[in-house]
């Protein structure tokens, strides 16, 4: 989460490399950073005030640090699988994260309905035929 806002994205793997370089990328290095014990993340005191969990060792919360966030969204968007999307493509995969994250990200929207309507009268058409052509 950044400044309260869910932002998705498909990597090619979880790797140390690939997991770090995106955090230095996408958060301030005044910013500091909540993640459970995943020895990918170690090398991140380097560069941003950083602080754990140990989900190995049950526990789920010291002080203000937590991740109940991140999972309580990660949750959600597996709920959202199961009953909107019933399955996912990988080809489709950034779509499904764009909407769920856009969607996420404006909860608390009194217009949401109308601010959905225009985003959907905004997008392009997608035909079916593209739609379902193998990556």
């Amino acid at each position: 989460m950044l400044d309260g806002k869910f932002e998705a994205q498909t990597v090619p793997t979880v790797s140390k490399q690939i997991l770090i370089r995106l955090i230095q990328q996408r958060v301030s290095q005044k910013a500091t950073v909540y993640t459970d014990e995943n020895a990918s993340y170690t090398s991140l005191k380097k560069t941003h005030k950083h602080d754990t969990v140990n989900h190995s060792a049950e526990e789920w919360v010291h002080g203000k640090v937590h991740t109940n966030t991140i999972e309580g969204v990660w949750s959600l968007f597996n709920r959202s699988i199961i009953g909107s999307y019933h399955k996912l493509s990988t080809k489709h995969l950034d779509a499904y994260l764009n909407e769920f994250e856009w969607r996420y990200n404006n909860r608390h929207n009194p217009y949401l309905f109308r601010d959905t309507l225009r985003r959907l009268l905004q997008s392009g058409a997608l035909e079916y035929k593209l739609l379902t052509k193998s990556a």
